[in-house]
C-alpha cells in the first residue's frame, strides 16, 4: 500500500464509529460510506454501473453504501464506517484497436489489505488484469461494453466488501464470496451472494484472520 494512501485512510478512519451504524435514510440498513479513488480521466459510465451493481448486491445483505470520492471533501462528518476503493490501472472496456494479451494464469483481479492480522477498509480493483479477462468475450456486445465492465467491478467490489465487512480472508464455495471470478461469473446476468454467505455479512463483526494480503483472482 502506498504511503499517500495509507495516509488518507487513517485521516478517514479516525472519525469513523464501529461498524453496524443503521442508516437514517434507509431504516434496518447498517450505512458504508465508500471513498472512491479513480485515475483521471476515467469514464463516468462504467463507474456508474459499478455503484450500481454493487449497491444491489450490498443491499440484499442488510447494507446502504454511500459513495464519496478522493481527493474530495474529507472535512464531511462521517457517521458511518469507512471503506477505500481504488480503481487502478485502465478501468474501461478494453477497445479492439488495442490488442490485450490474454491471461494464462491465475491473476489477482482485486485485494483487500491486511496489517497484522487484521483486514483493513482499504481495497482495490485491478482493471488491468479485468481487462485482459474480458477483452475476448466482451467483444461479443454491442453497446452494453461499458455497463457490463462496470457491473464486473460492482461485483469484485462487493467481494471485497465481503471480507471487510465480515473481517475473515476466507471464502464460500459459491456465490460473490467464492475465491475465483471467471469472465462468466462476472458478466452473467444474476449473480450473487449465497445464502450462507447473506447470513454472515448479517451477523455482528468477528475478528480477523491472519494474512497480509488478500487477493482474488480469475481462474
Amino acid at each position: 500500500m502506498s504511503a499517500r494512501l495509507v495516509a488518507a485512510l487513517v485521516g478517514l478512519l479516525s472519525s469513523a464509529p464501529c461498524f453496524g451504524s443503521p442508516d437514517a435514510t434507509n431504516p434496518g440498513k447498517r450505512a458504508v460510506v465508500v471513498y472512491l479513488r479513480t485515475s483521471t480521466g476515467q469514464r463516468a459510465e462504467p463507474v456508474q454501473a459499478m455503484q450500481k451493481e454493487a449497491n444491489a448486491l450490498m443491499e440484499t445483505a442488510g447494507y446502504h453504501l454511500e459513495w464519496r470520492t478522493l481527493p474530495g471533501d474529507n472535512s464531511i462528518a462521517v457517521d458511518a464506517p469507512i471503506v477505500v476503493v481504488e480503481l487502478r490501472g485502465n478501468c474501461q472496456s478494453p477497445t479492439g484497436s488495442i490488442p490485450l494479451a490474454p491471461l494464462t494464469r491465475p491473476s489477482a483481479l482485486a485485494s483487500t489489505a491486511v496489517s497484522d492480522g487484521e483486514v483493513l477498509p482499504f481495497s482495490w480493483v485491478e482493471c488491468d488484469t479485468l481487462s485482459r479477462m474480458l477483452a475476448a468475450p466482451l467483444s461479443k456486445y454491442e453497446n452494453k461494453q461499458e455497463f457490463l465492465y462496470g457491473r464486473a467491478m460492482g461485483r469484485l467490489i462487493a467481494h471485497e466488501l465481503y471480507h471487510i465487512l465480515t473481517k475473515t480472508r476466507h471464502h464460500d464455495t459459491d456465490g460473490v464470496a467464492k475465491p475465483r471470478f471467471s469472465a462468466a461469473d462476472v458478466l452473467t446476468e444474476h449473480f450473487s451472494f449465497d445464502t450462507p454467505t447473506l447470513a454472515k455479512l448479517r451477523e455482528p463483526v468477528a475478528s480477523s484472520d491472519s494474512a497480509e494480503e488478500l487477493e482474488d483472482e480469475t481462474r
